[in-house]
């Protein structure tokens, strides 16, 4: 498995603000750990540029092997993610490298100290992850769309 990026969506504030809890969960040989957790807030549309980051790489990467994406950073700064290098047949076959920094806390000048993890992730994860971001804004967005009164809804 080697790690889970874990978001766990809370409530939606008037102005449209999703706010939420994000954790690297480790899994490797040894331990199993949280190495990472943050408190986090973002928009409709950084989830959106989000879907959109993760269906450019792995069509990129069809096409180059070698295709790497730039850093997505949304608009608070509360994460990064990179998606690397890879191999890709399809939306559902193949592998990539991932990395997933979360804003764990700042330091005495004010400079956000990130923590977080570089491992390969398997295209159809991938493809798992963006469906349920999908579903999420679908609920968000439909008029009687009451999921954040749930605080149970996670990706």
């Amino acid at each position: 498995m080697g790690f889970q990026w874990v978001i766990q969506f809370e409530r939606i504030n008037p102005e449209g603000f999703i706010y939420g809890q994000m954790a690297i969960q480790m899994e490797t040989a040894h331990h199993n750990r949280s190495l990472g957790e943050t408190r986090f807030t973002t928009s409709y549309s950084d989830l959106v540029r989000l879907i959109d980051y993760f269906d450019h790489h792995v069509a990129c990467l069809v096409k180059d092997s070698w295709y790497h994406s730039d850093v997505f950073v949304p608009y608070e700064l509360d994460f990064q993610v990179q998606a690397l290098c890879g191999e890709a047949e399809s939306f559902m076959d193949g592998e990539f490298t991932l990395r997933v920094m979360l804003a764990v806390d700042k330091t005495t000048d004010g400079t956000t100290v990130y923590a977080g993890v570089e491992a390969v992730v398997d295209v159809a994860q991938s493809y798992a992850f963006v469906t349920e971001l999908r579903e999420l804004l679908a609920l968000w967005s439909s008029p009687q769309g009451n999921w954040h009164t749930n605080p149970s809804d996670a990706v």
